[in-house]
């Protein structure tokens, strides 16, 4: 009898990415064909991202609630949201939901998500921050240092199970998480990319405009030196952290100080820019 002999499928490989966010390193987001034809998934040149494999990963769980939750809490004023032109057009349509979030796609040199004088979020799949560690380029360093350098709040989000991946160890990815931390990156965990875009318009309302609401945890722990005391009410300014607020107490010395900065004064210190500058003098009523 002969015997019958299964033809392996054919496994679809990674496109190597030649752009500003890192040349040579694999890219989840674009495909090489099996024939080893490349495949740019942004071959249109058009700012606008196209449909890719992204666009629906599988979610575990019910996320069901999620587009309800981002429409029920709106930002509360018209607020910019820059997108990085190689993101999912699925999370782009999902954010573009949310009342008063201006999405404008282009192609960003920092982060994937910014919003100007706030915060700056670099998404990481599985396979993408995998491929940023061990690749050629390692991207992640540099994505790193260019998120810490930009002044603004650094946040890398983490989408999926990065420890399902088979090119890493635990030991590894636990050592690389580590390393984030102690830079001064802020991780958040995301379990899909329609989670992702309902956290990403959640970091936005928060570090924009606050809780809207006292924290009962920094309420309860109100500080007593004269100076802590000092940074604590700046800190209580949307989008001034605690860290921000020491370096403005350190700069100007009381928050009668900060309320005589001019404006230029404000965009000299580290960390506040034109969005944030005009938050802090329209707080203070300077």
């Amino acid at each position: 009898m002969k015997k019958i002999t299964k033809k392996k499928p054919s496994v679809r490989k990674h496109q190597v990415r030649n752009d500003a966010k890192g040349a040579g390193a694999v890219d989840p987001k674009g495909i090489v064909s099996d024939d080893g034809d490349e495949t740019d998934a942004f071959a249109d040149a058009d700012d606008e991202p196209d449909e890719d494999e992204n666009d629906a990963l599988p979610s575990k769980g019910d996320f069901s609630d999620i587009e309800v939750d981002m429409r029920s809490h709106p930002i509360p004023a018209p607020t910019t949201l820059l997108v990085d032109s190689r993101e999912p057009k699925a999370i782009v349509k999902m954010l573009r939901t949310v009342s008063n979030l201006d999405v404008k796609v282009k192609k960003l040199s920092v982060g994937d998500y910014v919003v100007e004088g706030f915060l700056a979020i670099e998404r990481k799949t599985p396979l993408d921050f995998v491929q940023s560690v061990i690749g050629e380029e390692r991207r992640l360093f540099h994505q790193t240092s260019e998120l810490l350098g930009s002044g603004l709040k650094p946040i890398v989000l983490l989408e999926g199970d990065i420890y399902e991946q088979c090119s890493m160890t635990v030991k590894s990815v636990d050592g690389m998480l580590s390393y984030l931390v102690m830079r001064g990156i802020y991780l958040i965990h995301t379990r899909s990319s329609r989670h992702s875009a309902a956290m990403i318009a959640k970091i936005v309302r928060h570090t924009v405009y606050g809780l809207g609401y006292p924290d009962p945890v920094t309420c309860a722990v109100a500080p007593r030196d004269p100076r802590q005391a000092a940074a604590y009410l700046l800190s209580c300014i949307p989008g001034v952290s605690g860290t921000l607020a020491k370096r403005l107490i350190d700069q100007f010395g009381s928050v009668n100080g900060v309320c005589r900065a001019t404006r230029q004064d404000l965009l000299s210190i580290h960390g506040i820019g034109p969005a944030k500058a005009n938050q802090i003098i329209t707080c203070l009523g300077i």
